[in-house]
């Protein structure tokens, strides 16, 4: 089975692994190197079952464990024993919770903590892993602000007619008439008058016609 079934990007890739390789291995921060990647891939159940299905297209079916793994079966390749999905490493399996305990270090957060577990890895349902991992963070429990909207609540229901009103404006018709709409809250009536101006001293002398006029009801 070759390295890179296309061939077309070995180099690449191959360049793309010294580089991770090079910055895991000078670094002074706790990491996942390279070396633990290979190792662990050597012996992870689901990469060498990818391994299989891509010398043998046909135990993609036979497979069920890998199922997951399947609608992206054309970016897979190799290196040496580490399995890539396009640019990204497919994490061995044991690796997974210790990349996303390093990738949560300082606690950047759920969409911090997938922005940068994207640049370079990748396994299946990595986004749900990240979600359930930052949700057990008790660290960030206790700084998360949760939005609870306020509870909704009734209006008491008015006693006498015109003593609850509701106004609002509808407009400009396409005849540039304005309609000042009144509404009693206890009969339900209805007073709609037209307007050509809406400025606050004809606002209020039509109200207050309309809400004090003499009524029979």
């Amino acid at each position: 089975m070759k390295k890179n079934p296309s061939g077309l990007f070995e180099d690449g890739i191959e360049h793309l692994v010294n580089q991770i390789s090079a910055t895991t291995n000078t670094s002074t921060i706790p990491a996942v190197t390279i070396n633990e990647v290979n190792d662990q891939s050597k012996t992870d159940a689901e990469i060498q079952m990818i391994k299989k299905c891509l010398d043998d297209d046909k135990f993609w079916e036979s497979e069920k464990v890998i199922q997951a793994y399947k609608p992206f079966k054309t970016e897979y390749c190799f290196h040496e024993n580490i399995l890539l999905r396009g640019t990204k490493i497919v994490m061995p399996t044991a690796l997974r919770s210790k990349v996303l305990s390093l990738s949560h270090e300082g606690h950047p957060g759920r969409d911090n903590m997938k922005r940068l577990l994207r640049a370079y890895a990748w396994w299946p349902k990595i986004d749900v892993d990240v979600t359930e991992y930052v949700k057990q963070c008790h660290g960030c429990a206790l700084v998360t602000v949760t939005n609870i909207p306020e509870p909704l609540k009734m209006r008491s229901f008015p006693t006498t007619p015109w003593n609850d009103i509701a106004i609002d404006f509808c407009g400009p018709m396409p005849n540039n008439i304005y309609l000042l709409v009144i509404i009693d809250y206890y009969s339900r009536f209805k007073e709609v008058i037209a307007m050509e101006k809406i400025t606050s001293r004809i606002h209020n002398r039509t109200t207050s016609e309309v809400v004090f006029s003499p009524r029979t009801t």
